[in-house]
């Protein structure tokens, strides 16, 4: 009886214990919207990527306030604001890197699942 109570007495301890662990599961990503990531690319990407802008690509050109290209492009749109100021690919061209709230911003929308609104 006593093997049996110091038995149950450890499962208990374990399972505090184990409770109380933080997990990397555990973290929650706020949910963002295109309608929250939108006014970035707008100010940021607007001048080279809208139709009509700078840009010599057209097909990549109108992502801006396009929801299903922009979620397409996504993952390639961080990788870009990203780069160090003046590394090859670096957006937005020729501008300012983005605040590290809009770069996050961004980051949750691709980790929240690209919603749409």
């Amino acid at each position: 009886m006593k093997k049996i109570k110091i038995l149950a007495g450890l499962a208990c301890a374990l399972f505090v214990f184990s409770s109380c662990e933080e997990k990397a599961d555990d973290v929650i990503t706020p949910s963002v919207s295109f309608a929250q990531v939108n006014p970035i690319l707008k100010t940021n990407c607007s001048p080279c990527h809208a139709t009509g802008g700078g840009a010599a690509f057209e097909s990549r050109a109108k992502f801006v306030d396009n929801f299903n290209i922009a979620k397409n492009v996504a993952s390639g749109i961080l990788n870009r604001v990203n780069r160090d100021e003046g590394a090859a690919g670096f957006m937005p061209r020729g501008g300012s890197k983005l605040s590290a709230s809009n770069i996050k911003t961004v980051s949750d929308w691709i980790a929240s699942g690209l919603t749409e609104n």
